[in-house]
């Protein structure tokens, strides 16, 4: 008896297609995810903005060694739509009452301690870091404002906008660590009219 053998050519032939299929689809694959990659670098982006603009020298840490701190966009409202309108420091004058984190990176200069706050009215202050985060609470609703302001030549300022059914608060001033931890913490107690 003889056995037919059946050739590997054809084998190996039938193959080939199927591996030039499974090639092309992996090229065309990757050539539409350079194009999406490239096409979304072309996209401006108001987060990159701000954090060009937001680059400055390292800031010293808790331990004392430099670190550069996240940078993040400049936010001016918050779940109950307060906040503050960013003016980059102009506003920033010491009015000789001021309130300073236990660090010293961060000294408020308005408002001052127990002061009336009403929307339209200025948070300014000095700070060793790129940017301070800031909350605004009061005793009826909670957190009313939240935000970041930038720091322009060591100084910060912002006009708050916020609604308040409450009559007292507190304003919290601070930087956020990379972790989400909150330092340089200021606390000031504030009345709303």
């Amino acid at each position: 008896m003889y056995k037919i053998k059946k050739s590997t050519k054809n084998k190996r032939s039938s193959r080939l297609p199927l591996l030039l299929a499974v090639a092309a689809v992996v090229v065309v694959a990757g050539l539409g995810f350079l194009y999406y990659r490239n096409q979304q670098d072309k996209k401006p982006s108001d987060e990159k903005e701000v954090v060009a603009a937001n680059l400055e020298s390292p800031v010293p840490d808790e331990n004392g060694g430099e670190t550069t701190p996240k940078q993040a966009p400049t936010n001016t409202g918050s779940s109950r739509d307060g906040g503050a309108v960013d003016t980059g420091g102009q506003d920033a004058t010491n009015s000789g009452q001021s309130t300073s984190s236990a660090s010293g990176n961060i000294t408020v200069y308005s408002p001052s301690p127990d002061s009336v706050v009403k929307s339209g009215g200025t948070l300014s202050g000095a700070a060793k870091v790129s940017t301070v985060n800031y909350r605004l609470i009061d005793d009826k609703i909670g957190v009313i404002g939240t935000g970041i302001l930038k720091v322009v030549s060591g100084r910060f300022s912002g006009r708050f906008e916020f609604q308040s059914g409450g009559q007292a608060g507190r304003l919290d001033v601070f930087r956020t660590l990379s972790d989400g931890r909150e330092v340089d913490v200021v606390e000031i107690p504030v009345r709303y009219q």
